[in-house]
């Protein structure tokens, strides 16, 4: 049995979210395969991105802010700007197709600027006014 790690995107209503997980391949079955714990991780996420696509939807002014991450510290400081800008802009397109007005949304990108373990992610923080 081996394991490798993937990003997966969960979308829900007009927002998605890149989750990291753990993929299982097994040679006796259904392969690959998640964790139960990775299972619950995305349950967790869907259900977060439900209750923000629902807040946004009753409140004008809320408006969502994307900070993107991307390289580590082996990255150039531009390659990893360039590449977060281009993880951003995918999420806000995304938020846009789906609805969301493209005033509510601003993107930041941060580069390998983390002070956290993960650092190919985009936050979302919710900013109200």
């Amino acid at each position: 049995m081996t394991t490798r790690h993937r990003t997966k995107l969960v979308h829900e209503g007009d927002y998605v979210a890149e989750v990291d997980v753990e993929l299982i391949d097994s040679n006796t079955g259904w392969s690959p395969y998640l964790s139960l714990d990775d299972a619950y991780k995305l349950d967790d996420v869907r259900e977060a991105l439900r209750g923000l696509s629902d807040r946004m939807s009753q409140q004008e002014n809320m408006r969502l802010q994307l900070l993107a991450y991307a390289g580590n510290a082996d990255t150039s400081a531009s390659a990893a700007r360039r590449l977060s800008l281009s993880r951003a802009l995918a999420v806000r397109s995304y938020l846009i197709e789906n609805g969301v007005r493209s005033t509510r949304i601003d993107v930041r990108a941060l580069g390998n600027k983390s002070t956290e373990e993960v650092t190919e992610r985009v936050d979302i923080t919710v900013v109200e006014r």
